[in-house]
């Protein structure tokens, strides 16, 4: 009788640990909803500063800001860049680990129901 309770619980728990996997996998996810929100600031901070470093290359070649100015609007350019790439690179970590985390609790699932 023990057994089969905790097998049971085995099973609930390996169920619930597959929903929220499936959950967190699903496209609408609230987790990729987080991801996409954060990937969309970043872009749009992206667009703009690429925006303004070319404005800047312009007004420096009419000598209407100067080298430190136009190095700075540089430098923030190439921080949002890079910032850009860390980000899709950590999307794509994340999505990773998803199905992963997904694909280990459908194995897990299954293997307990087997056994029950």
């Amino acid at each position: 009788m023990l057994d089969r309770e905790v097998d049971l619980s085995r099973l609930n728990t390996s169920a619930q640990a597959l929903r929220v996997a499936e959950r967190n996998a699903d496209a609408n996810s609230p987790l990729m909803a987080e991801l996409g929100a954060g990937l969309k600031a970043i872009e749009d901070r992206y667009k703009q500063d690429s925006a303004d470093y070319i404005r800047y290359q312009s007004l420096y070649t009419k000598e209407a800001v100067n080298l430190k100015a136009l190095e700075q609007m540089k430098l923030k350019y190439e921080t949002s860049s890079n910032e850009l790439i860390a980000k899709k690179q950590a999307i794509k970590r994340t999505k990773d680990q998803v199905q992963v985390e997904l694909a280990n609790a459908q194995s897990n699932y299954e293997a307990i129901l087997e056994s029950y």
